[in-house]
């Protein structure tokens, strides 16, 4: 792993123990310079300190790109130091150092972020997608879209509980809009409410597999699956074309 602090070349072949002594040293100085990762695979993720919490911005390729998500009470913006320019995030995205740490763990071991923080579509400093180079896009893989009936996996029941607990989180929060398609980015899923009025939601879902299941469901659904009540789905599979 590639370690930069700001644009400066840190560690060309580091990992999270080298990583943690930089940043350490970094924070006693009060540098106000983000850090990058760049792992062999090309994905980045940056982090930013900011009153004791750390914003974690990831992109894994030129279709996924997130921001660590916190506290919705969490108001205003955070002004803050980009590879190239000053920018601004929202404060909710900055967590807990300490759950971000844990993150930044995963990240080095390319094992799943959303065990250990929420994430949202979108990166505060897009200059990180084309320093030190652009970020490669996926491969493409043509695709079929077929009907069937899967089996939830624990993931899929955990993640989904997640998104129940965000729903629970932001009902009364006049502010969060979660009526389009990409408003809810949580563990594997992205998708959004459909239908205010009859409280229906519709989801993707990114297997493990490559597959891409997309299902429309009711809150009392979703609340089945995260309770483990509900064992199947009926999804549209998006699945690589044989050749």
């Amino acid at each position: 792993m590639i370690i930069y602090h700001g644009k400066s070349l840190q560690d060309e072949n580091g990992a999270y123990a080298e990583f943690a002594q930089l940043f350490a040293d970094a924070v006693i100085r009060k540098s106000p310079q983000p850090f990058l990762l760049v792992r062999p695979d090309g994905a980045r993720m940056q982090i930013v300190a900011a009153d004791g919490n750390l914003m974690l911005s990831v992109a894994l390729d030129s279709d996924r790109q997130y921001v660590s998500y916190g506290s919705t009470y969490a108001e205003g913006t955070v002004q803050f130091s980009g590879l190239n320019a000053d920018c601004e995030a929202k404060a909710d995205n900055f967590i807990d150092a300490s759950i971000a740490m844990a993150g930044v763990v995963a990240f080095t071991e390319n094992k799943r972020l959303s065990d250990h923080f929420d994430m949202r579509r979108g990166i505060p400093d897009r200059d990180i997608l084309s320093f030190p180079t652009p970020v490669a896009p996926r491969p493409h893989t043509q695709c079929i879209t077929v009907s069937r009936t899967v089996t939830l996996c624990d993931d899929f029941q955990r993640d989904m509980a997640s998104v129940c607990e965000f729903l629970d989180e932001v009902e009364n929060a006049p502010d969060e809009n979660i009526d389009f398609v990409d408003a809810i980015q949580i563990g594997s899923f992205c998708g959004g409410r459909t239908n205010p009025a009859a409280g229906t939601y519709q989801f993707s879902y990114y297997d493990k597999s490559g597959e891409v299941w997309t299902f429309d469901v009711n809150r009392t659904i979703m609340d089945s699956i995260a309770d483990g009540g509900t064992k199947s789905l009926a999804v549209s599979a998006t699945v690589p074309k044989a050749s």
